[in-house]
């Protein structure tokens, strides 16, 4: 086929176009279905990550849009105003090509006559009859902002929302309530018959995207792209392989999130994401608490569920976490890779820590290059985690009643975590209990705390079945 072929089937859909354009081959006949989505005057398009949702919407969109429309103008605004630069760039390398120029003959010569070129705004003459025309408004063709400095005061006929949510949303109030602060101004900026777009993947259950379908379902047309086809069949299955997907459900609440589009939380969870404040570092503490709920395993083979130890501090800025680890690997190598750097991360100048004697073997333990079977390493380090696990099951009760202390102090005082990895991951199982299944270490962070309010852990019988689960704590 020739190339008229190929721009006449670009003028016709921005699914040619993009494949035109853009070149990207991997735009599939299923994103034909998101052509009926551009012609809304409100829509809110839920997509997977890696989906290609900002080439189709956004970039090969808006260059067609420039191309066919001289006067066109579009804010366009991303989760920061670097990845807006990033957008702006990718523009400009597509209206430059030679694809272009084929599809829009003289768009050089109108990029060269450019009244604005900048990295977050664009501004060229239109063309009409082989001449140029300068444009009627102030405003150019496209101009970009991040939603950390929105624009303001200034009239356009879209306005384009790509990725606005990002990570800071789930961890931050303050960045998220600024989202949604900003979001109604849209509306004094977008004529009233003109376009709203807005296009990303959900990070929690009261982000912008949520806050958009409770509160505008009578304007906005929600629309969501799950990997998984209505009958369970994998929906681009080159770019979500089988064992792409294996790989990805090892961090269930990331791959709701980004990979399902469904946000999990919400009413369905019993701890408040306000509840929580982060800190860089902790201030000077008096009491240190281990709380561990390990999938009891002596053997150095992989279990089923997570071992999760969460350390609790009492100090000057009240009662909080000082790190945690929740890993699905076995109790022995849990272990020995968590519980003893720990201690050694904390030693007693910096706190009175309850049982020194043990954290002394423990400290000793680190120093060992390795664990040889029988050596004096070997039973000091086995001493050590019985004194650790010891023998007191609480998997009579459901974890949701035995956090309910936890939970009710929470409540009323709130409690801070230091900011690091293993932290974030024990406040995203937090914020999302009991609604996920992988909940250990709200199990570990409760029996942690009964310990740190010098409570005894609630006695129950063993539980039966193939694989039994204890925790203990230090007093």
């Amino acid at each position: 086929m020739n190339n008229d072929y190929y721009i006449k089937a670009a003028r016709m859909t921005n699914y040619a176009f993009a494949r035109l354009i853009c070149k990207r081959d991997r735009l599939r006949a299923e994103h034909l279905d998101w052509e009926k989505l551009l012609d809304l005057q409100f829509f809110l398009g839920l997509m997977p990550r890696e989906s290609l949702k900002t080439t189709f919407f956004i970039e090969s969109r808006l260059v067609k849009t420039i191309l066919d429309d001289g006067d066109f103008r579009e804010l366009l605004i991303c989760d920061t105003y670097s990845h807006s630069a990033q957008r702006v760039r990718a523009i400009k390398r597509y209206l430059q090509s030679d694809e272009a120029e084929m599809y829009a003959p003289g768009i050089r010569k109108r990029i060269k006559n450019a009244d604005k070129w900048t990295e977050n705004e664009i501004s060229i003459p239109g063309i009409k009859n082989g001449e140029l025309y300068q444009r009627k408004t102030k405003e150019g063709n496209l101009i970009a902002c991040g939603i950390e400095s929105p624009q303001t005061g200034i009239h356009v006929d879209r306005a384009s929302l790509d990725d606005v949510v990002n990570e800071q949303d789930r961890r931050s109030k303050a960045r998220r309530d600024a989202t949604i602060e900003y979001f109604p101004y849209l509306f004094d900026m977008v004529e009233s018959d003109k376009q709203v777009a807005i296009i990303g993947t959900p990070w929690s259950p009261v982000d912008l995207y949520a806050h958009i379908q409770e509160l505008y379902s009578d304007i906005f047309t929600t629309y969501k792209q799950s990997i998984y086809n209505p009958d369970g069949s994998i929906w681009l299955s080159e770019t979500y392989p089988p064992e792409k997907i294996k790989r990805l459900k090892k961090e269930p609440i990331h791959f709701s999130h980004q990979y399902l589009c469904k946000a999990i939380g919400g009413e369905d969870t019993l701890i408040q994401e306000d509840w929580i404040r982060f800190v860089d570092k902790p201030k000077r503490f008096n009491r240190i608490v281990y709380g561990i709920d390990p999938a009891y395993s002596e053997s150095d083979v992989q279990d089923a569920c997570d071992n999760a130890l969460v350390i609790w501090c009492d100090g000057l800025d009240g009662i909080g976490i000082l790190n945690s680890r929740i890993e699905r690997e076995s109790l022995y190598q849990f272990k020995k890779k968590s519980v003893l750097k720990y201690y050694a991360q904390y030693p007693p100048s910096m706190a009175v820590v309850e049982n020194n004697g043990v954290q002394k073997a423990a400290l000793q333990l680190m120093r060992a290059n390795d664990f040889k079977p029988d050596s004096q390493e070997y039973n000091a380090y086995n001493q050590f985690a019985k004194k650790l696990v010891g023998t007191g099951s609480l998997g009579g009760r459901d974890k949701a009643t035995r956090a309910r202390p936890m939970i009710d102090y929470m409540e009323l005082h709130g409690v801070w975590m230091v900011d690091n990895p293993g932290n974030r991951k024990l406040y995203d199982q937090m914020i999302l209990f009991p609604a996920i299944d992988d909940n250990d270490g709200v199990d570990a962070a409760s029996n942690g705390f009964l310990r740190l309010k010098k409570k005894s852990a609630p006695a129950s019988p063993k539980v039966s079945g193939k694989r039994e689960t204890y925790q203990e704590g230090f007093v």
